[in-house]
């Protein structure tokens, strides 16, 4: 009997440890809003993270003295173990509340199409997504500013995470994100590279 309780109590820890982390994992919306402020976002996630051990032990002196705060380097090779597990499914418009899902440059949006399936929207909301979708065919596409975004990777914790972002003809870099009761919190470049 104490070998059946032994499993049973094994059981509920791994349910309670499980449901702690994942109820952090599960504000990735939270941390979407915080990331991607632009107002124009790529419909596929970058599929790889530029960022590996060598980069972390190369910036001792570079851009993670100049994050917000302090981050273990265990923190980035947790992280830096998950990348493989990026997935790149398609972003989804109801992920957003004030980015527009774009499929191409050339492509055609619809003020429609931006509010459907999303949360009720007061006519305000409805006004600036009109705006947006003007100002976005009002603008050549060569010179539309479409950004592509990774998906987040996650450290073991779940309290911190990275996300890639990608500007045509220009560069991409690497944020780290932290969370706390407050919510998430932008910390910084990781990374940062120019074409």
């Amino acid at each position: 009997m104490t070998h059946l309780n032994s499993k049973i109590n094994f059981f509920v820890s791994f349910i309670f440890l499980w449901v702690h982390v994942n109820s952090y994992c599960q504000s990735e919306r939270d941390l979407l809003t915080i990331a991607i402020p632009e107002k124009f976002l790529f419909i596929k996630p970058l599929n790889s993270i530029s960022l590996d051990r060598w980069d972390i032990i190369q910036q001792t002196s570079g851009y993670l003295n100049e994050l917000k705060e302090h981050v273990d380097t265990s923190v980035f090779f947790s992280i830096i173990e998950n990348i493989s597990k990026l997935h790149n499914a398609t972003w989804k418009q109801q992920q957003f509340d004030s980015t527009i899902i774009v499929r191409s440059k050339n492509g055609q949006l619809n003020v429609d199409s931006v509010l459907t399936g999303k949360r009720s929207y007061t006519k305000r909301d409805i006004k600036y997504f009109k705006r947006l979708v003007k100002k976005y065919h009002h603008t050549p596409p060569p010179k539309r500013l479409i950004i592509s975004y990774s998906r987040p990777v996650f450290d073991s914790s779940c309290k911190y995470a990275i996300m890639q972002y990608h500007v045509a003809k220009s560069g991409f870099g690497v944020q780290i994100f932290h969370y706390t009761s407050e919510g998430w919190k932008n910390l910084g470049l990781v990374v940062h590279g120019a074409y």
